[in-house]
């Protein structure tokens, strides 16, 4: 026979819960967590960050740079430190360059 570990009470091995106190015996198991799919899963944000970046130069250089290098910065953060990283420079560096060009010529 073996007891119960909430109320000492000796219960049936084959018990599912004891019929004393009701403590439940089965192995209690925890889900894993859900894995990061979507738009929010570390490569699509390293992609969104490289998108970000060559379309900055294209239209607009500062609000693009700055959301491409977030994403980028998250995109590695989330552990795509290669894309990320890809990313954040080339949104810096057009971000950077179109404002550059946009004082030059102005």
């Amino acid at each position: 026979m073996a007891s119960c570990p909430s109320c000492g009470k000796e219960i049936s091995p084959q018990a599912i819960s004891c019929p004393n106190c009701g403590h439940s015996l089965q192995a209690q198991t925890v889900p894993p967590p859900p894995k990061s799919t979507g738009a929010t899963s570390p490569k699509n944000l390293a992609y969104y960050s490289i998108i970000c970046g060559v379309v900055a130069i294209l239209t607009f250089p500062i609000p693009l740079g700055v959301i491409g290098s977030a994403l980028g910065i998250l995109a590695i953060r989330r552990g795509q430190v290669t894309l990320g990283s890809i990313g954040l420079l080339l949104s810096v560096l057009f971000g950077f360059v179109s404002v550059l060009l946009v004082v030059l010529f102005s």
